[in-house]
């Protein structure tokens, strides 16, 4: 193999325009004060948005500067037990909000298509009924669990919608 196709099969760094993995953390550097803003202020709420324009870099953030810390179990105030759910608002923002609430709901998974379909569309109502609608499908979906939330939303409707739940018993 001559020199420079070995310099070409080397992996880039960079992602280039997708946000980096969570396996990508040790690349991710520039945002270690911005990390801490975040977790301290969910220690302290129990909720943080993180809020910007497509490209900005939310998910890279998120991905790279603040679960790794929360998997790692450095919030001391609270559980390394976190959840992530990811949903793509697309054309139907709210529907696909709620499919991706209820994708880890045992009782959801295993009932029959027409009983998926009823308990989508119950949670479809539910996040549209008030300010308090995605508060409240969450508690119905974790009925058992204390919770803390981290919601991240893009400005633009294609980008990705990032829910974190954390169980603390």
């Amino acid at each position: 193999m001559s020199q420079v196709d070995e310099l070409v099969s080397t992996s880039n760094p960079f992602p280039g325009l997708r946000p980096f993995k969570i396996e990508e953390s040790h690349l991710f550097f520039g945002r270690e004060g911005q990390s801490d803003e975040v977790l301290l202020k969910l220690s302290k709420n129990r909720f943080v948005g993180v809020i910007g324009p497509s490209g900005a870099g939310k998910s890279s953030f998120i991905y790279c500067g603040v679960m790794p810390i929360l998997y790692g179990g450095f919030l001391t105030d609270a559980s390394p037990n976190w959840e992530v759910i990811v949903t793509r608002p697309g054309a139907g923002p709210i529907d696909n909000l709620a499919e991706a609430l209820l994708k880890n709901n045992d009782e959801y998974l295993s009932g029959d298509v027409e009983e998926k379909k009823i308990k989508r569309t119950i949670f479809s109502t539910l996040l549209r009924s008030s300010s308090l609608g995605l508060v409240e499908a969450i508690e119905q979906t974790r009925k058992d669990a204390d919770v803390i939330w981290y919601l991240s939303i893009s400005l633009k409707s294609y980008s990705d919608l990032k829910i974190i739940r954390m169980q603390t018993r």
